[in-house]
C-alpha cells in the first residue's frame, strides 16, 4: 500500500514546488513550516489514533528504515491520509556507546538532510514520534505563535516548565542537575555514557563558578522549532552539527545542546515556551 504511495528516499532531491495543499481560502499570512518525526528499529509504536492532519502551508515528513516500514504498514497508512509523506532513511552504523537507530534518530533530529534546511518553508520543526502536535490554521492562535516569534532563531521547550520540579527562570544548570538526577534513577536510557555526562555536568557546574558559562535555560529536546529565515540560522545550523557530533559518544542530548547554544551566542535568539502555551495553541 504505502509503496504505491510514492515513498521518498532522504537522499534524493525532495519536489518542493507544489507540495503544499492548494485551496482558495488559503491565508497568505501563514508562515509555510515543514514538520518531521523519525522512528527506527520501531522504537516508537506507530500509534493508529491521535494522528495530527497537514493542513495548508505544512508539509509533514516521517523517515524510518525499512523494518520499521514493514511492521507498521497498517498504522502508517493512516498517517498517509492525514496528508504525511514517508522518507525511507539509511541506518547509521553506531558506535561502540550509541547504537544505530539511537545514532540515526540524532543525526535526524540535528543535522537532517539538506532538502530539509533548504526547502520554501520558513519554519522547521522536529518532534519525537511519540508526540502530538497539531497546527491548525482555522483560529488565529497558531498564526499568531510564530508572528510573535519572526526574531527568534529557535524555539523551544523550557525543561523547567515541563517537569514537576521547577527551577525558576535563570538557573538552568538546576534543571540540568535534576536531569542527571533522573538519569541516575534509571540507568539503563544511559549506561554506557553516564560517566560521560556527570563529567559534563561538573564541566559546566564549573564554567558557572568562572562566569564563562550562564545557562539561563535547560531544554526537554522532544521538539524543536528552527526558523530558518533567521539570519541567525547560520549559527543554528553550527550548535546542531555540534551537538549531533557530541551524540556519537553520549546516548542524551539535553545536557549538551544548551551549553552549545549559548557558545554560538544564541541565547538570546532562543525562546523558551511552556508547556502550557504549546497544549494551548497545538494541543501538545
Amino acid at each position: 500500500k504505502l509503496k504505491s504511495a510514492s515513498l521518498l528516499q532522504s537522499g534524493t532531491n525532495v519536489e518542493m514546488g507544489n507540495g503544499y495543499h492548494d485551496r482558495t481560502h488559503r491565508r497568505s499570512a501563514h508562515p509555510k513550516i515543514a514538520i518531521y518525526t523519525d522512528n527506527f528499529g520501531g522504537y516508537d509504536v506507530v500509534r493508529e489514533d491521535l494522528i495530527p492532519h497537514v493542513p495548508p502551508d505544512v508539509r509533514a515528513f516521517y523517515f524510518l528504515d525499512e523494518t520499521t516500514l514493514k511492521k507498521n504498514e497498517a498504522a502508517l497508512e493512516k498517517w498517509k491520509e492525514q496528508g504525511w509523506e514517508f522518507v525511507v532513511h539509511d541506518l547509521l552504523a553506531g558506535t561502540s556507546v550509541v547504537e544505530p537507530e539511537r545514532l540515526t534518530a540524532k543525526e535526524l533530529k540535528f543535522s537532517p538532510p539538506d532538502w530539509l534546511l533548504t526547502g520554501p518553508w520558513e519554519w522547521l520543526i522536529h518532534h519525537d514520534a511519540n508526540i502530538y502536535f497539531q497546527v491548525d490554521w482555522e483560529g488565529e492562535s497558531g498564526f499568531q505563535f510564530f508572528q510573535e516569534r519572526q526574531h527568534q532563531a529557535l524555539v523551544l521547550l523550557d525543561f523547567c516548565h515541563a517537569h514537576a520540579r521547577c527551577c525558576g527562570v535563570g538557573n538552568g544548570f538546576q534543571c540540568l542537575e535534576h536531569d542527571v538526577e533522573y538519569l541516575q534513577n534509571h540507568p539503563e536510557k544511559v549506561s554506557k555514557s553516564f560517566v560521560s555526562i556527570l563529567s559534563w555536568r561538573d564541566a559546566v557546574k564549573k564554567r558557572l563558578e568562572d562566569k564563562t558559562l550562564s545557562m539561563p535555560h535547560y531544554f526537554d529536546l522532544c521538539i524543536l522549532m528552527r526558523n530558518l529565515k533567521h539570519q541567525k540560522a547560520g549559527a543554528v545550523l553550527d550548535a546542531f552539527n555540534t551537538t549531533f557530533h557530541k551524540m556519537h559518544e553520549v546516548q542524551r542530548d539535553q545536557q549538551f545542546l544548551p551549553v552549545f547554544l549559548e557558545e554560538s551566542r544564541l541565547t538570546g535568539d532562543t525562546d523558551a515556551v511552556n508547556r502550557s502555551l504549546l497544549n494551548k495553541v497545538f494541543h501538545f
